[in-house]
């Protein structure tokens, strides 16, 4: 008699977490934007080095906006 192959496990879906640890996670996300974003307003070419998206950050968004003209009007 074959042996019948053994049902691979399903794999437990993650907890959602506390409301508490959310919003400590968020603070701690907003804090490494500050502290990015101070760092990048001191130094502009530190973003260029960082890439587009942390250019744009720094950018007015006319800027950005005229940037991606092209890409806004379609």
């Amino acid at each position: 008699v074959p042996a019948v192959p053994a049902v691979p496990a399903v794999p437990a879906v993650p907890a959602v977490p506390a409301a508490e640890v959310l919003q400590e996670r968020w603070l701690q996300m907003l804090a490494q934007f500050e502290l990015w974003t101070q760092i990048w307003a001191a130094n502009p070419e530190i973003a260029k080095q960082a890439g587009t998206r942390a250019e744009e950050l720094m950018m007015p968004i006319e800027a950005v906006q005229a940037r991606y003209a092209d890409y806004l009007e379609h």
